[in-house]
């Protein structure tokens, strides 16, 4: 038979029989690698667990004597020599916390509170006290805006001051210190003297009798005479004789006994 004829048949087989032959050779490996493992008792080598180092850190002479190497037995291994940051490393002390008072609770933390500022000397603020005109009782009170019955009059109207009782020639006095800035004479509320005070305050005294001590520009105290009662209110003449009192802040009218209760 030819050469040629041979390595046609080898071929044909091979095509034929290919599977099998390979199949058969895979088995036989299996079988082999089994045997070995079965009869040499051989364990499959694993890499050491590296999950409890940092990333950074890769294991070094330390770490093998942790696992159990033959160089360093294991009852000298101390927990401080498998630590990430060295051999024979030592945990760090922990601050010392602020002792407590012994009393109660601790105070909490913040800024202190001011200390209190003692005065030696405070400061009194002394209400001005005022002088009552005259005397006698109210006759006719201040009704602000409500309407009230005028005797004199006949009909309702306001009453813008206050009436006080008195008798002819009797001493009107200023209420609180001041300066006189208006004498003149009313048609229907008699001979006048205004009395301009602090706080923007002013007084004005009417019904009082003829007189030629009171001038513009005189510095007043508080009690002195601004005149007498002279019963001149021809606008209230069927009252008892009386002054009318008036009294404005900030060009305001007010009830004049509000000063003095």
């Amino acid at each position: 038979m030819s050469r040629k004829r041979i390595t046609e048949n080898i071929v044909k087989f091979a095509e034929d029989k290919g599977f099998y032959i390979i199949l058969g050779l895979c088995v036989l490996a299996i079988g082999v690698s089994g045997y070995v493992l079965f009869f040499t008792g051989a364990e499959p080598v694993t890499e050491p667990d590296t999950s409890l180092f940092d990333t950074e850190f890769m294991p070094g002479e330390d770490y093998w004597r942790a696992s159990g190497g033959k160089e360093e037995s294991e009852k000298d291994m101390t927990p401080t020599e498998i630590t990430p940051q060295g051999k024979n490393h030592q945990p760090e002390p922990l601050p010392d916390e602020p002792a407590k008072p012994s009393g109660g609770e601790a105070e909490p933390e913040g800024e202190a509170p001011p200390e209190a500022i003692e005065v030696s000397n405070p400061v009194k603020v002394e209400q001005t006290q005022y002088v009552r005109p005259v005397k006698g009782e109210v006759l006719r009170g201040y009704s602000g805006d409500e309407l009230t019955f005028d005797e004199t009059m006949g009909d309702w109207r306001t009453h813008r001051g206050t009436d006080l009782a008195c008798e002819d020639g009797e001493e009107v006095l200023v209420i609180a210190d001041g300066r006189v800035t208006g004498v003149y004479t009313d048609g229907m509320l008699g001979n006048c003297v205004a009395v301009t005070h602090g706080d923007q305050l002013v007084s004005t005294y009417c019904g009082l009798a003829v007189n030629s001590t009171m001038k513009v520009g005189m510095e007043l105290k508080a009690g002195d005479a601004v005149g007498k009662a002279g019963n001149t209110v021809l606008a209230e003449s069927a009252q008892a004789p009386h002054i009318h009192v008036e009294v404005t802040c900030a060009g305001e009218y007010i009830d004049p006994m509000g000063l003095f209760e």
